[in-house]
């Protein structure tokens, strides 16, 4: 998925992304009727990792920062964080996007959980729907 896409990452892709993706199905416990992609970029510009949310699947560092923020039991793991985790580079600026069930756009400012996990990992520029 990552082939082809150099600089000039946009939210616009990310959210064309998310539409072209199956939407996940809906998992038991949860009531997400929405999908969130996030985007890490190096200081170029170019593609180091692109991630969902994924609401079956965690990673230590999930719950490192949910419990750090006080919310010990939001452990599936965040686009944000799996984008950082899967970067293994520098990350520079970090794309976030949200679309609801029929693909459009919605608000997707970083939960305090991937707020602080994006401060941890010296984010310098965040752009979100």
């Amino acid at each position: 998925m990552l082939k082809g896409m150099a600089s000039g990452m946009k939210i616009t892709k990310l959210i064309r992304i998310l539409n072209d993706m199956p939407h996940p199905k809906q998992v038991k416990n949860t009531r997400k009727r929405y999908k969130v992609i996030a985007c890490a970029l190096d200081k170029k510009g170019r593609v180091l990792a692109i991630r969902t949310n994924d609401y079956e699947c965690s990673h230590p560092l999930q719950k490192h920062f949910a419990v750090l923020v006080g919310k010990p039991e939001a452990i599936f793991l965040h686009a944000e964080i799996a984008a950082l985790i899967a970067a293994k580079k520098e990350v520079h600026k970090l794309l976030i996007a949200r679309i609801d069930r029929n693909g459009n756009p919605l608000s997707a400012k970083p939960c305090p959980i991937c707020q602080k996990a994006i401060e941890a990992f010296g984010v310098k520029e965040i752009e979100h729907t």
